[in-house]
């Protein structure tokens, strides 16, 4: 049983790779013609390999006008860098540095904890924000029962979670822009903390183990 659940987790990597790698084929295909990003790339070349793979019907155009619109939504609920939040943390880490420079041990975890609980805070709302996109898109799936039937049964319940955030893009747990992601707060190249620098980089909350 957990093989075959490793397996399945497997197949949905593999599947999401493959999507990205022909969005990334097509993206350097359109820059080196000098034509810049495709305004059409599709952001959801994950989820029909996907479905593809299961041996789905491809999702309808009311499916995928109503996935983008999840997206989008999605994105734009997400906070902008440069944002009062950003600025804070950013104030804490210098606030943080200074402590340590100083010498001063009480003031250095003081502004730790400032910075911890600004981070999780951060992290939770965009966790939030996911989590009723994920079911949104689930949502969409649902509308046609062969298609959710055919990826539950090739993915199982240990890899349609990871399908559900596929359409999302990046700016999720983890994602660039995300907390702890490239570019995110807490992540290398994040408000307050240069890549590679103490106390930034890491990845979100990894996922479960199987079986858990």
């Amino acid at each position: 049983m957990r093989n075959g659940t490793m397996n399945k987790r497997l197949l949905v990597t593999m599947g999401l790779a493959l999507g990205l790698l022909a969005g990334a084929i097509q993206f350097g295909a359109a820059q080196g013609q000098g034509h810049g990003p495709r305004p059409d790339f599709d952001s959801l070349g994950g989820l029909k390999h996907a479905l593809e793979e299961a041996g789905a019907p491809q999702l309808s155009s009311e499916q995928e006008a109503a996935l983008t619109a999840v997206a989008k939504a999605f994105h734009e609920s997400l906070p902008r860098p440069g944002s009062g939040a950003d600025d804070a943390i950013r104030a804490a880490h210098r606030v943080y540095d200074q402590a340590i420079l100083a010498g001063d041990v009480a003031g250095a975890q003081a502004q730790a904890t400032t910075i911890a609980n600004a981070q999780a805070a951060s992290q939770g709302a965009r966790m939030r924000a996911e989590a009723a996109a994920q079911v949104q898109v689930l949502n969409i799936l649902k509308t046609n029962a062969v298609q959710y039937a055919a990826l539950l049964q090739r993915f199982g319940s240990a890899g349609l979670p990871g399908l559900l955030r596929s359409p999302l893009g990046p700016g999720g747990r983890g994602g660039p822009g995300g907390p702890g992601g490239p570019g995110g707060p807490g992540g290398p190249g994040g408000p307050g903390r240069p890549e590679g620098a103490p106390g930034g980089g890491g990845f979100g909350p990894a996922r479960r183990p199987p079986g858990e």
